[in-house]
Parts: structure tokens; C-alpha cells; sequence
């Protein structure tokens, strides 16, 4: 007889137990315990065994964490982010090392060529006729000594021609081609002349002119901003006098 027994027959008696007073008892509850267990042990299903699968000592006991808060889902995140960059940070790589590659054998590619040189332009004769003689000598001497082409040392002279001259000096190739050399500022001049002073000087015409120009305008500007600022004074000293007349109005 257990001792669970025991104690509810105690229980029942007043207090006292004995295995001879409660033997029927217990039998009956052996009787009912047994049967239990025979219910509960017989498969519902035929064809499957009864009790544990052969599995489950390989499958891991499921634990409840009562300190789930929301400190896990923000270290989650936070893992989630460190990969997402170093898979931005990978791809990234990945591009500029494929560049690389491709920088490579493009060069080694094009390394199989030779370098041809582009072939020398064809001007028209005529247009040294039109030139003045002293730069066609210029043009000439230089070439002697350096070797270059005549011609392209009397355009490089012809396109470094002062923006100051606004059109007073003008460019003719041709009878039919004629520009003013108003497209270029010549920042060149003799050793021993600064810069910045040369520069000005061909500037001083242009900015006389633009000086004649925008003085009229600046007057015109000036007599508009001083008319916008009377009105804006009369508007304003008109609204106050309005609500004062209102404000005096409510006392009355």
C-alpha cells in the first residue's frame, strides 16, 4: 500500500489508517488506477505503436524565455543591418574589382596595335594670301625652328587675338570667312609685365563701356527700390490707422 493510499484513507477514517480497515478501499482504487492506465496507453490509431517516438531523444526540449523584451528584436535588427552593409559592401568590392579586370584587358587589347598618327589637315592655300605679311614671316621663322606648320602657328597667332578690341579688330581667312575677335582674352605678354596688370588694361574699354550702360540703369533701380519702400511705409502707416480707428470704436 502507498503511502498517497494511506493518506486518503486517513482522511476519510478521521484521521486514522490501517492497511486491514481499508483494504477493500485500496483495492478498489488499485482496481480504478489500472484501468485508467490501460486507457491512456491504448493507441487511438491502429497500426501505431504506443509511447514515445524513437525520435524524440534526438529533438531538443522547448524552453520559454520569460526575459523575451524588446532588447532581442533591437540586437536582431542590429545584426540585420551589419549584414545588410557588408553585402552592400561586397557587391560594392565586387564591381570595382570586375572594373579592374575589365580596365586590364582593354589595355592588353589595345596594346596589340599600333599607334597611328592622325593624318595633316588640308587648309586652302589662299588663306596665307590674305594674311598680313609680317605675321606670314613670323609664322615662317618659326617654323624653321621648330619645325611646326606654318599655318597652324598663323592661326595659333590669329586666336589669341585681345577680347578688348570688341570687334574693332577682326579675323579674315578668306573673302568669304571673316569673324570679329570677340571670342578670346589675351593673358600673354613681354617678360618683366605682370600678369594680372596686362589683363586689366585690355579689360579698362569693356568695362567703360558696361560702366555707360548700367549707369542710367542703376539710377532707374535706385528711384524704384526708394518708390517701393514709400509705398511699403504708406501701406503700413494706412493699416495702423485703421486699427486704431477700430480699437477705438470698440471702446466707445
Amino acid at each position: 500500500m502507498s503511502f498517497d493510499n494511506l493518506v486518503d484513507a486517513a482522511e476519510s477514517n478521521g484521521g486514522m489508517a490501517s492497511q486491514a480497515i481499508n483494504l477493500q478501499r485500496v483495492i478498489v482504487n488499485r482496481k480504478i488506477e489500472k484501468s485508467d492506465h490501460r486507457l491512456v496507453n491504448k493507441p487511438i490509431f491502429k497500426g501505431h505503436p504506443a509511447g514515445p517516438s524513437s525520435l524524440a531523444k534526438y529533438i531538443p526540449p522547448i524552453e520559454l524565455d520569460a526575459s523575451y523584451n524588446s532588447d532581442d528584436l533591437l540586437q536582431k535588427l542590429e545584426k540585420e543591418n551589419r549584414l545588410v552593409k557588408a553585402l552592400k559592401e561586397s557587391r560594392k568590392n565586387s564591381e570595382e574589382r570586375t572594373r579592374r579586370l575589365n580596365i586590364v584587358r582593354a589595355r592588353q587589347s589595345l596594346a596589340r596595335y599600333k599607334i597611328r598618327p592622325l593624318l595633316q589637315p588640308q587648309f586652302d592655300s589662299r588663306v596665307v594670301r590674305n594674311l598680313p605679311v609680317s605675321l606670314v614671316n613670323i609664322a615662317k621663322c618659326l617654323a624653321k625652328n621648330t619645325g611646326l606648320d606654318p599655318l597652324g602657328i598663323c592661326l595659333a597667332i590669329l586666336g589669341s587675338v585681345s577680347i578688348a578690341t570688341w570687334g574693332r579688330v577682326s579675323i579674315t581667312l578668306t573673302p568669304e570667312w571673316s569673324e570679329p575677335a570677340v571670342d578670346m582674352l589675351l593673358h600673354v605678354s613681354s617678360s618683366g609685365t605682370r600678369k594680372s596688370s596686362l589683363a586689366s588694361f585690355l579689360r579698362m574699354p569693356f568695362e567703360q563701356y558696361c560702366a555707360q550702360v548700367n549707369d542710367g540703369a542703376e539710377i532707374r533701380m535706385r528711384h524704384q527700390k526708394r518708390k517701393l519702400t514709400l509705398l511699403k511705409k504708406a501701406a503700413e502707416k494706412r493699416a495702423h490707422q485703421k486699427i486704431v480707428t477700430v480699437l477705438n470704436g470698440e471702446k466707445e
